[in-house]
């Protein structure tokens, strides 16, 4: 099976929990978001590949099934997926700390464009509020999923992801 296939398959795996095991999970109003998730472990294990489409259809079919703005997902996971990728394949570093930077920044940058989103068209919110109830603990969240999510897409995707990682130290730290 090649890359191509095993991204749909994850993506569909992950739109059905997405769907299904999300709302069940949700603590307070903090749902997680596994195609973020997905994808942004996808890019950090194969930034050289364009994961652009993937990860606006990835955002765009999270706005669809949240209660969000349309779109917002959407811009910031292309948004960072694309600053992600240049910024990960100009880095000359095969360690799991870099992955790992990468994801954090790639989760919080996201987190914080869809929360400029909400409060661009939310009227009675501030953006404290918006920052203490929805981008920290969204980020927090979606950082475990990724993190968890990493070792098993460099795992899954090809054996020689990208000399920036190391798979055998990714798989190793878990």
């Amino acid at each position: 099976m090649n890359n191509g296939a095993k991204l749909l398959v994850g993506a569909l795996i992950m739109i059905i929990l997405q769907v299904l095991l999300a709302p069940i999970i949700t603590i307070s109003s903090i749902v997680p978001n596994f195609m973020l998730a997905f994808t942004i472990a996808c890019v950090v294990s194969r930034p050289d590949q364009n994961h652009l489409v993937f990860a606006f259809v990835m955002g765009l079919i999270y706005d669809l099934t949240s209660s969000g703005p349309v779109g917002a997902m959407a811009f910031a996971m292309v948004l960072v997926c694309f600053v992600a990728s240049i910024v990960i394949t100009k880095i000359p570093s095969n360690s799991f700390a870099i992955s790992m930077i990468a994801i954090i920044l790639s989760v919080i940058f996201v987190e914080t464009i869809y929360g400029v989103f909400q409060l661009a068209l939310s009227l009675d919110t501030s953006f404290i509020d918006i920052l203490t109830y929805r981008v920290l603990p969204c980020t927090m969240y979606d950082l475990i999923l990724s993190i968890i999510m990493l070792p098993v897409m460099a795992k899954i995707l090809s054996p020689r992801i990208n000399p920036n990682i190391d798979i055998n130290n990714i798989a190793s730290r878990r």
